[in-house]
This record gives C-alpha cells, sequence and structure tokens, in this order.
C-alpha cells in the first residue's frame, strides 16, 4: 500500500503521513528510474529453471491426484503410493507448533490430520515443498493428570500476561492525556 502510494507521487513531492506499526512516516520519493527488461541471454537459465519447477510440480500433483483416486477405492495406502512412485514417510506424534523432520512447520499438517478419523486418508494438499496426502495412523489423547498439574501455572502466565498488557495500555493511554 505505501509502495504504490510512493509510485504515485512526483519526484520530491512528500507523501501523506502513513502509520506503520505504532509509528507514523512521511515519505518523499527522491527520484524515479525507469523499469528494464533484461535480454533474453542473461535470463535463459532463469526460465528454463521456472519452466523445469513448474513441470515437475505439475508432474507430481498428477501423481498425488492418481494416488488419492486409488485410495477411494479403497487400496492400501502404501500401494497406492508405491503403484505412483510417490515416497511414504510416518512421522512421530507432532502438536500443530512442531516442526516435522524433512518438512517443516507442522500446522498444516495438524489443520489436515485434526479433520481425520483414525486410519482415514486426506485429500490431497500442498505447500511450497510439494504435495502430500497423509493417513492418520493414532491420536495420541491429552494426558488428564499432566494437564491438570499444569493448568495452575498456564492460568497464573496468562493472567500475569493480561494484567502487563492492561497495565502497558493505561500507562499509554496516560501518557497521551499528559501530552
Amino acid at each position: 500500500e505505501t509502495l504504490s502510494l510512493l509510485l504515485n507521487q512526483k519526484e520530491g513531492q512528500p507523501a501523506p503521513m502513513v502509520k506503520i506499526d505504532k509509528a507514523y512516516y512521511v515519505f518523499a520519493l527522491k527520484d524515479k528510474k525507469p523499469g528494464r527488461i533484461p535480454e533474453l541471454g542473461k535470463m535463459k537459465d532463469k526460465i528454463n529453471q521456472i519452466i523445469i519447477n513448474q513441470e515437475a510440480r505439475k508432474a507430481a500433483q498428477d501423481k498425488i491426484k492418481a494416488c488419492s483416486e486409488e485410495l477411494k477405492k479403497n487400496k492400501p495406502f502404501e500401494k497406492a503410493a508405491k503403484a505412483n512412485r510417490l515416497k511414504v514417510e510416518e512421522t512421530k506424534f507432532f502438536k500443530s507448533t512442531d516442526k516435522i523432520d524433512n518438512l517443516g512447520q507442522a500446522e498444516l499438517f495438524w489443520e489436515t490430520a485434526k479433520k481425520l478419523k483414525e486410519g482415514q486418508a486426506s485429500e490431497p494438499f500442498s505447500d511450497q515443498n510439494g504435495f502430500y496426502i497423509i493417513k492418520l495412523k493414532s491420536i495420541k489423547p491429552v494426558d488428564e493428570n499432566k494437564f491438570n498439574e499444569e493448568k495452575a501455572g498456564v492460568e497464573e502466565k496468562i493472567l500475569t500476561r493480561k494484567k502487563n498488557e492492561l497495565f502497558a495500555k493505561f500507562i499509554e493511554e496516560t501518557k497521551k492525556k499528559a501530552q
């Protein structure tokens, strides 16, 4: 938003004030340089790599869809994956805030897995690293005893954080009124 505002300004002319986070800024465009189109020779390798990546992603997407169709016909998970030359890996138990080895943040996998029943396979989904189908092997229930032991400490932390937030807000408002 700020960039488009600046690009529409004339050189040297100040732009309207902009609030970013908790501060206000006034920008002025120093100078504009015309855009340039690089020579094809310099971009050829990059273009080839982009095309290769797009084609590889499409091929992977086709394979994962074919595997999903086989799973819908009740073919065993491992056999459907092997028939489509897909890799099957098993993770340890994870939470939404964990990192999964070789995959990264678990949030997307967690959100997909929590909708499944034990033994059920997901629909294909993707992230920037690839395409996936997950099969929920089991759900680890909450340890009630551990939860009850930690509950009081968590409540205290949350209460303290809320008190601090309210106090900081009060101080900020008091400073504004004083000015």
